[in-house]
């Protein structure tokens, strides 16, 4: 599609598609075409046009015809790669009159240095241990055996309700009242939870409809922990908040005890589990072995695994109040109040997923991949922050709209996913939206994951947000396939249209296709120069890119290496000037690699 008088005319080009704003009926094309057959591609593009190039021997001679004046583009190099962590290494070259040199240095990831407006100071919360709990659980309950026995015990009896949701009872159990002790089972490390606990007490502190709050009798050792009046408000929150933004998002609970309940157990033992001295400490987490009996039991001929710290209950391990460093390093009262809030929003996720995939899903064949199940859990922080003050899904939420609460909303719902975003912004190139070997500690892939899930229910939910997203934690299918099926177009499309979103949103394009190209419910711009700005490190949008400026009669060769589901950004200003772009392979030479992509932005 080519931008000629007044960009109404669609040409036909291998192996390159543009998108104009308002061309061909208005519909914005978000993936390379088939391909074939000549080995170049000729680009025209008007300002806020996108050319999409996916045949990889075009890649290595696009030209870009002439403007009438001073011109600019962004040129993304892209990794299509649908298997994760594949490093796809490329030289990018330039020929007259634009020269590619790397002027601007990345800033330094921003998380969790500085309070603001005198709150809490943010700490990071540790991503390590939640990801080696979901894999060990998925090595201790593997999914197809598991799953069988599961559908056979349902089939065998009196299921509670019906539909998305509805779950067998292991076990029917009352929900006890305020003050009433209760034995239950805590995990003392993250790698073997079903054998290193301990059986402890807890102080049943607060019951409302949809939760018990209880506290580790472990817990008195310390003083300062929750008031009367806070037991009550996490019940409460719960209530009105986290049960219904997260059932609508993701599908209804599972309901093993038959209680209707969910546990939010506050301990000490969660504390322990953070060294004193770490940069990090665990906020708390959802374990699936609570949703399986304390031993192997059989149904339907086939072995249910048992797990012997089973609480045969759906159950949040939280952090607990420690003021004065009894269990590790001190935790304000406040503070874990903040923290806790988002982490059961976030939890609740993971235990939708993995309950209504195990019990209430007969189609499902395995459990969300890692990359994609955090991407869900961390937009469920910001779907129930949205909620509790009072924006919709699709509102287009700037830094005013989400420090207006204050600091203690900012904090629990919105600080950590636009940190975590913001340090991938830093390493776009280095951090694959689906790598499954770095998302155990990297906080960039959690952040890249979290705007994909932003971006895709934004996109193509037809408005309806939770309707989109509840498809996508039900599944059946995992990762890239799972989102291709309920985007209803290629990989291709989706990584193209989020890669440019990335800059678009942070970087205004007149006339760009901003449904296609830009995030409907998030101002990244807004919201990351004023994290910048409140942190006091910038004042700028923190995507790194490399520049370009016109030269003479000489271009320049750059080398790069992009990961799969990530993106190298270039920015290239010329005089007007037509000009050639080469993507190769590493040193120069032979095609570029499996999956890459070229996406060009016409900004000026």
């Amino acid at each position: 599609m080519s931008a000629v008088g007044g960009r109404t005319m669609c040409l036909a080009l291998t192996g390159v598609i543009v998108a104009a704003a308002g061309a061909c009926g208005g519909k914005s094309v978000t993936g390379p075409s088939g391909g074939g057959g000549t080995d170049s591609a000729n680009v025209t593009l008007a300002v806020g046009d996108v050319a999409i190039l996916g045949d990889s021997a075009q890649l290595g001679d696009i030209s870009i015809a002439a403007t009438s004046g001073t011109s600019k583009y962004v040129i993304i190099v892209g990794n299509a790669d649908t298997v994760p962590h594949i490093a796809g290494s490329f030289s990018l070259a330039s020929a007259s009159p634009t020269m590619l040199a790397r002027q601007m240095a990345a800033g330094a990831p921003l998380y969790g240095v500085r309070p603001i407006a005198g709150g809490a100071p943010r700490g990071r919360l540790s991503s390590s241990i939640e990801t080696r709990i979901r894999r060990y659980e998925r090595a201790r309950f593997p999914f197809a055996a598991t799953h069988a026995a599961a559908l056979a015990r349902r089939s065998l009896v009196t299921v509670r309700g019906s539909g998305v949701g509805a779950s067998p009872s292991l076990r029917a159990t009352a929900v006890p009242t305020v003050g009433q002790a209760i034995p239950l089972k805590a995990p003392t490390a993250d790698t073997a939870l079903c054998t290193d606990f301990v059986q402890t007490m807890a102080t049943v502190r607060a019951v409302s409809t949809h939760a018990i709050v209880v506290e580790d009798t472990l817990d008195r050792e310390a003083t300062g922990g929750f008031s009367t009046a806070q037991w009550d408000s996490i019940a409460t929150e719960y209530d009105r908040f986290v049960i219904p933004t997260d059932s609508a998002h993701f599908g209804n609970p599972t309901d093993v005890d038959s209680n209707s309940h969910i546990y939010l157990f506050f301990t000490g033992r969660v504390n322990k589990l953070s060294p004193r001295g770490s940069n990090s400490f665990v906020g708390g987490f959802f374990f699936a072995g609570d949703l399986f009996p304390d031993s192997t039991t059989h149904q339907g001929g086939i072995a249910i695994p048992g797990c012997g710290e089973s609480n045969y209950a759906e159950l949040f391990y939280l952090l607990a109040p420690d003021p004065t460093g009894v269990f590790s390093d001190a935790q304000a009262t406040a503070t874990v109040r903040q923290i806790t809030r988002g982490t059961v929003a976030h939890e609740m996720q993971h235990m939708i997923n993995a309950g209504n995939r195990i019990y209430n899903d007969p189609l499902a064949t395995a459990y969300e991949v890692a990359w994609l199940d955090e991407g869900l859990a961390h937009s469920a922080e910001d779907w129930v922050g949205r909620a509790e003050d009072g924006f919709t899904d699709l509102h287009k939420l700037t830094w005013a709209n989400i420090t207006a609460a204050g600091v203690n909303d900012f904090d629990a719902f919105f600080f950590q996913n636009a940190a975590r975003y913001q340090t991938w912004l830093d390493s776009a190139a280095t951090s694959g939206v689906i790598d499954t070997v770095t998302v155990e500690q990297s906080l960039a892939v959690r952040g890249a994951a979290w705007s994909l899930v932003e971006y895709l229910a934004d996109r193509y939910s037809g408005g309806n947000v939770a309707t989109f997203t509840h498809g996508l934690a039900f599944g059946p299918g995992i990762g890239i396939a799972n989102i291709v099926s309920h985007a209803g177009v290629p990989w291709d499309s989706v990584l193209a249209g989020w890669l440019v979103a990335n800059y678009a949103s942070g970087l205004p394009v007149a006339g760009l296709d901003s449904a296609a190209y830009t995030f409907a419910g998030y101002d990244m711009g807004s919201v990351q120069v004023g994290l910048a700005q409140a942190e006091g490190s910038g004042t700028t949008y923190p995507l790194v890119v490399t520049t370009a400026s016109p030269t003479g009669s000489s271009g320049v060769t750059l080398s790069g290496s992009v990961q799969s589901g990530a993106g190298a950004y270039y920015v290239a200003t010329t005089t007007g000037a037509a000009f050639h772009i080469k993507l190769q392979g590493s040193g120069g030479h032979g095609l570029p690699f499996t999956g890459a992509r070229v996406y060009i932005i016409r900004t000026e």
